[in-house]
Parts: structure tokens; sequence; C-alpha cells
């Protein structure tokens, strides 16, 4: 049954890999005519990977060759079973935003594990548990670490969620509105090697974003957590 790959090297070793997506515009274009697939190192601050597909084309792992010894960290869009699976597969690890309702999660027993209610119980701060999910009858074990926000960054997502699905003309269930208040991630990596706190701030590393200056500051905090990784191997 395959799982995670062991990560007892040392983090310095592995490729930090950032992936996004972009929509470039063209003239008399929709806005969405073609998609850039961007895989950043964020330890190098360079990049690694560029596709370019048409505005059809989901964010996706299997865009990119992965391999043992890869890290990729990457937000919700690409969090679905299927992208999971196939970078596991490949022995990379990865750290992404948990896309709830696209990969069902099981608890340690394999059961079912409801998200929202491990959530409401937490009730806020910082926490985590072991968990896995199934795909195509493989069982791949990882880690869910959550995190409340602050609620001005809450109101912000709640915000902008509000205008999605006015725009979108349905109704915002209140479990969506909830889960604006939670950064929750998924990650193969293991503890202790990694802890919780540099997951999340690995994960908060991520680029780039825009500016020079945000993307040499990425780079320079990417590189911080892989320094406070090495030193307690």
């Amino acid at each position: 049954m395959p799982g995670h790959p062991d990560t007892t090297r040392a983090r310095g070793d592995e490729a930090g890999r950032a992936h996004r997506c972009y929509p470039p515009q063209r003239a008399g274009g929709s806005g969405d005519d073609w998609r850039v697939h961007l895989g950043y190192d964020l330890l190098a601050g360079r990049l690694l990977d560029v596709k370019v597909s048409d505005g059809h084309t989901a964010e996706g792992f299997t865009l990119f060759v992965l391999q043992a010894g890869d890290l990729v960290v990457a937000d919700r869009g690409y969090c679905r079973r299927k992208q999971l699976a196939y970078l596991l597969q490949a022995g990379a690890q990865v750290v992404v935003r948990l896309a709830v309702h696209q990969v069902p999660l099981l608890d340690g027993p394999g059961q079912p594990f409801d998200v929202l209610a491990w959530l409401k119980e937490q009730g806020s701060g910082q926490t985590s548990c072991p968990v896995a999910f199934e795909y195509e009858g493989c069982r791949f074990a990882g880690r869910l670490i959550a995190c409340s926000l602050p609620e001005e960054a809450a109101e912000r997502a709640r915000a902008k969620e509000r205008k999605k699905a006015a725009k979108q003309q349905r109704q915002l269930k209140d479990e969506t509105l909830y889960l604006c208040g939670w950064l929750v991630l998924f990650t193969s990596l293991s503890a202790p090697q990694w802890t919780d706190s540099q997951v999340l701030a690995l994960y908060r590393a991520r680029g780039p974003r825009g500016t020079g200056h945000q993307t040499h500051e990425t780079t320079a905090q990417a590189r911080s957590v892989a320094r406070s990784d090495s030193q307690h191997q």
C-alpha cells in the first residue's frame, strides 16, 4: 500500500518548489484564453518550470515532472486526490492548503474524518493530527495542520467568498464562512523532523508573489525555515 516516502534527508538537499497558475490576458481575449503554470525554487529563488496551456487546463502537479527529494508547496487549487497521489507516488513531498470537499480524509482507524467538526472542537489556535486519503485503492498517509486566522484576515476571506457567491448567483454555506477563519494544510512531511510551525512557515513563504522585493523576501523566508529545520536534525 503506497504511502509517503521517508523524510530523513536534510532539508537543504530537497528542492523546495512552489507551484502557481496565472491567467495572462491578451488584446481582444476574454482574460482566460491561456494559463501559465509556474514551478518556483524557494531556496534558490528561481523558476524551475514554465508550462503554457489553454484556459481549460486546470492547475495540477501532473503538468510537471516530480521526483524523490522534491518538496512541493502549493495552493488549494492543486489539492485534489489524483494530483496528490501522482506527487506522492513519484516520491516527492507536499505541503498544500486543504480543499476540504475535494479530498475526503480518514482518521487513524480508517473512518471518515470530519474536518469541520474537528476545527470547531479546537475552537482556535494551532493544532494537528494524523490523517490519510485514498485514491484508486491506495491509501496515502499525512498530517493535517490547522491554524486559526486573525479576525481581520478571516473577514477578508469571508468578503472574498461572499463576492464570489454573488457573482455566481449561489447561496453561501455557513461552513464555507467558518472555514474562512482557518488556514488548514495537508502535508506528507513527517514529525518531528518538520514541526507544525515550520510547515506553516514554509507554506506562508511560498512565492513568487509579484514584486522583486516580495520574491527575495520569500526566498529568504524559505531559507530561514530550511536552516531552522536542519538545526533540529
